[in-house]
This record gives structure tokens, sequence and C-alpha cells, in this order.
């Protein structure tokens, strides 16, 4: 019997595993892949406040970015130059591994090759979770799901399914732009809706890729080809991910609750999950060491908790992406003019904008264009 079962060896997973067991609790975390951190379709661009709030590993760092470009549809640019570093570039597999080892290191007992395919609630006399994987049963007194995109086992205990998904394609390639620097290009000719970045790892190479709704590497593939000015042949070393739009609709019951992407915990606006799941693991293991030290229905906090804090900047996210999608490349380029042209609207932009957080920009950005988003 475990106080905590984890499912998911991602960082999420690994790392509201290592939080338990540095608080004394029997943590069991279960993969189902024989490796750590393999397979991995990210940017790995996190931000510096991820790196001083939380307690991971610094060594997975490749690059250090203080510069962003954000590119209209015609070309017009703008610079934001930080005056510290604001985010990092990290080596997905090594930051992965970093965090799956602190986990280790704690005592959290591991078993990777294992899927968990059941999850059902044992009643008296134990109170406990039954976990039934491909080769073993489990039992805990609770349980983490931090599955990613595989949302099987919250539908199974009644939590739902995320509805919506974004689409995000990625490739690396050699590209000639300053380590410091991440390019956002913009443009329904890009990737509609939504947009394309390329992202710097070192050695002359960048992770390129974009979001958008639907066919993400036939428009990875135009962004590339006209663009940046590369012809690709073959589409085999583009990677496609499904990302989460929107939180689940339940994400907690009386013993099991899910965090990170599990929980559709991602940033509606750039697709980013690690912040906000590192955010919301911190949160789901506070609420279970409170109540496996006493209530267990203490559990049912978490909802409430992490929802107060991010879901308002989700729906923000979602409601801005669904005007996006009527906004044309000519608008576009009048949005990045007027910017262009007024130095106090651009210090009022430059005030709001947090690598987090981007409600307080988003609502701004709709208050000023307004006349010009039909």
């Amino acid at each position: 019997m475990y106080d905590v079962a984890v499912i998911g060896a991602g960082p999420i997973g690994s790392y509201t595993a290592y939080q338990l067991a540095d608080k004394g609790f029997d943590v069991l975390l279960l993969e189902e892949h024989k490796a750590v951190g393999v397979n991995v379709v990210c940017t790995g661009m996190i931000g510096k406040e991820a790196f001083e709030r939380f307690n991971i590993p610094s060594d997975s760092i490749l690059t250090k970015i203080k510069t962003l470009v954000f590119v209209s549809p015609s070309g017009i640019r703008l610079e934001y130059i930080h005056p510290n570093d604001l985010a990092y570039i990290v080596d997905r597999k090594r930051f992965d591994l970093g965090v799956f080892q602190l986990a280790k290191y704690k005592g959290v007992e591991v078993k990777l090759g294992e899927r968990v395919q059941e999850i059902r609630e044992d009643g008296c006399p134990t109170h406990s979770v039954i976990l039934e994987t491909d080769r073993n049963r489990y039992k805990a007194r609770t349980a983490v799901i931090a599955t990613g995109v595989d949302y099987s086992l919250q539908h199974s205990v009644g939590m739902g399914v995320i509805k919506d998904f974004l689409l995000g394609a990625q490739t690396i390639m050699p590209v000639s732009t300053s380590d410091s620097t991440v390019e956002i290009h913009t443009g329904q000719k890009i990737a509609p809706g939504s947009f394309a970045w390329v992202v710097p790892i070192a050695n002359g190479e960048a992770r390129i890729g974009l979001l958008t709704e639907n066919n993400p590497k036939y428009w990875l593939k135009q962004f590339i080809e006209n663009r940046l000015g590369h012809k690709i042949s073959d589409t085999g070393g583009i990677r496609e991910k499904p990302i989460a739009f929107g939180a689940i609709e339940k994400s907690v019951n009386s013993r099991v609750l899910a965090v990170g992407e599990a929980a559709g915990q991602i940033k509606t606006t750039t697709g980013g999950g690690i912040f906000y799941g590192l955010l919301c693991s911190e949160i789901a293991a506070d609420v279970l060491i409170k109540a496996l030290r006493g209530n267990i229905d203490y559990l049912m906090q978490y909802e409430q908790k992490w929802r107060g804090l991010l879901e308002e900047e989700i729906f923000m996210g979602r409601y801005v992406r669904k005007i996006a999608k009527r906004v044309n490349d000519e608008t576009l380029d009048r949005m990045f003019s007027k910017i262009k042209r007024s130095r106090f609207l651009a210090k009022k932009i430059v005030q709001r904008i947090n690598f987090e957080y981007h409600g307080a920009l988003l609502s701004f950005g709709l208050r000023v264009f307004r006349p010009l988003i039909k």
C-alpha cells in the first residue's frame, strides 16, 4: 500500500512525486515507456521564473533568451529586449531526466515500461485506489494522473476529457539567427489563427515550429520554404503533437486528481505547459499532504485552488484565439504599424509583458485594437 501512486514520469508527474516523497510519503511512480524524456515534442522554452521558483535542473539549459522579435505577415518587425534573461531553452530529455532523478533521489519507487490500464476505488475497509497495469496490480491511498494528452484514465474515473486541441508541428534545422533571440511569425498564410516560431538551441540550429488547428505539417513546410528560404523534400523530420486547448471538466474526485496537461493546465495563448504544470503540481502536492495527514476530503480543494489561479488566463487565451481566427493579414499589419509608430503605445505594451501570465496584455490589446477587429 503506497500513500500516492503517480501515473506518468514526465516533468510534472516526477515533480509531484518528488515533493511528496520529500515530505516522507511512500510514493510510486509509474511510466508506460521504458525510458524517460524520449520522443518529446516541445520548444523547450521555459521562463526564468520557473527556475527561480521551482527546484528544477538548470544543467539542461542550452541557451539564454533576452530578445523576442514579432514579425507581421508583410515582414514588419517589433523587437522586445528584456533587461535580463527572459527565458531559457532547455534540452528536454536532460530536463525530464533531471526532474525524474530528483524523485528517485528522494526515494520514489519507480516502475518503467508499465502502462496503467485501469483505476478504480477499493471501498471498505481499506479506502484505497487500485491501479491495474499491463503487468501488475498496485494499491495506493491516492493517485495522481500526469499522463499528458492521454485522457483515457480521466474519462474512466468520471473527470471527462479535453474536448478541444491545437496541433503543433516542429523540426530542427540550421538557421542563421542570434542564440539569444526568439522569432514569432504571424499571419493567416503562416499559421492560421496562430503563430510560428524560430527558437535557437545552439551550434547554429533552431527549433522551427508552429501551432494551428489543422494540417500543421503542411503549414510548417510552407513557412520554412517561403519565410526561411529552405526547401523540404521530406517531411519525415517534422514531428506533430496535439496540445490541450482548455481545462478538463473535472480534475479531482474522492481519491484521484489530474495535473499538468492531463488536466488541461496549459497556456491557451502559446501552448506552453511546463510552468502551469509545475505550479499546479505544487498545489496538488500541498493538497495531497494535508489530505493524507488529516481528512481525505480536503483533496477536493484542489479544483478550487488551481482554477482560482489559472482559469481566467486559460479563458482569455481561448477568447483571443477565437478573435484571431478572423483577423486577416492586412489588419495584422496595421496593428504592427500602429505599435511601430507610437512609442507611447509600445511602452504601455512593454509594461504588461509577462512571460508566464498573458491576460493583462491580451486585455489591453483588445481595448486598443478593437476598432481594427471586425
